[in-house]
C-alpha cells in the first residue's frame, strides 16, 4: 500500500478538512452504531501481527492496532485516526458496502475497501505519467491503478472472507498488487503487498497484516 499512496500523492484532494470539537454543539455527531462490512466506529479496534519480507524473505515482525481514536472530519465524514505507528492516515466507513482512507500528509482521499454485489467489478481507477527508473535509465511510464472488488468467499484466518485487489501496471505490465480481505461485519482479516524487486523481476511479498483479535465497543 506503500506504493499506492505514494501514487495517490500525485493526485492531490483541492478540499480542505477541519477538526473536531466535541465541546462545539455546531459539530455533527460521531455515530457509535455497529454496522456495515467493516465497522469503523468511535472505540472499536483491531490488533494485527505484521510481518516484513525482503525480497520476498521473511525478516520482521511487529504488533499493531488499528484503533478509533483521533478523528477529522472530512468530506461530511468522520475519519479516525487508525494508524498506530502512522496517525496521519485515517480511515472511515462512508457507507455500510464503503470504507475510504484520508491522508492526512497530502490530503488525498480514495475508497480503500469496498463491498461489491457482482464478481470482479471494477471500483475505481486512476492513470498518470511518471519518470521513473528502470534499469537505472531514467523512463517516462504510464501507470495506472486500478480497484476491483471480488464477491467469491475465502477462508483466510478462520474467516470467510471477500476481497479487493490493488493492481498497478507500468506500460501495461504489473508492477504491484495489494489484497485486502475483509470479513463483513468484523473488518480487515489479513492485507498482503506483493511488488517486483525491480520492473522486470516477478511479483514477491513484501508485507502483510493479520487480525490477532478485534473488539467493539
Amino acid at each position: 500500500m506503500r506504493l499506492i499512496v505514494l501514487i495517490f500523492s500525485l493526485l492531490l484532494l483541492a478540499a480542505c478538512s477541519k477538526g473536531h470539537d466535541p465541546e462545539s454543539p455546531a459539530d455533527p455527531v460521531e455515530p457509535t452504531e455497529i454496522r456495515g462490512v467493516w465497522p469503523i466506529v468511535k472505540g472499536n479496534h483491531w490488533a494485527y501481527k505484521d510481518s516484513g519480507y525482503n525480497k520476498g524473505v521473511f525478516y520482521y515482525t511487529m504488533d499493531d492496532t488499528l484503533y478509533t481514536k483521533e478523528s477529522t472530519f472530512v468530506d461530511g465524514h468522520f475519519y479516525y485516526g487508525t494508524f498506530l505507528s502512522l496517525p496521519q492516515f485515517f480511515l472511515s466507513q462512508t457507507d455500510d458496502y464503503t470504507v475510504k482512507l484520508f491522508n492526512g500528509y497530502n490530503l488525498a482521499n480514495y475508497i480503500f475497501f469496498k463491498q461489491v454485489a457482482t464478481n470482479d467489478s471494477l471500483i475505481s481507477k486512476k492513470e498518470l505519467d511518471a519518470m521513473i527508473p528502470v534499469n537505472g535509465t531514467e523512463r517516462n511510464v504510464h501507470i495506472i491503478t486500478t480497484l476491483r472488488g471480488y464477491t467469491e468467499l475465502t477462508k483466510v484466518n478462520g474467516y470467510d472472507c471477500i476481497r479487493n485487489e490493488f493492481v498497478t501496471t507500468y506500460d501495461g505490465e504489473v508492477y504491484s498488487k495489494d489484497i485486502i480481505y475483509v470479513k463483513p461485519g468484523i473488518g480487515m482479516v489479513r492485507s498482503v503487498e506483493y511488488e517486483r524487486i525491480d520492473v522486470t523481476g516477478p511479483l514477491v511479498i513484501t508485507y502483510s497484516r493479520d487480525l490477532v483479535s478485534y473488539k467493539f465497543r
